[in-house]
């Protein structure tokens, strides 16, 4: 999960100033955030759910 908000904090200024450099289209910040969702929500989620799979074996 560490490195899920380091990309985010880290390249989404890259992606800001491409976009405004390269004069894209207000769409492709749009598609940049879609971009990102599966780099951020999937390591979330395998985190979580090693945590909880290492809490609930060990509490039982």
């Amino acid at each position: 999960m560490g490195s899920s908000w380091a990309l985010v904090f880290l390249s989404a200024p890259l992606m800001l100033a491409f976009g405004r450099v390269h004069e894209v289209p207000a769409n492709f910040y749009a598609q940049v955030a879609a971009a990102y969702l599966p780099f951020v929500v999937l390591p979330a989620l395998a985190g979580y759910s090693g945590c909880a799979k290492c809490c609930c074996k060990n509490s039982g």
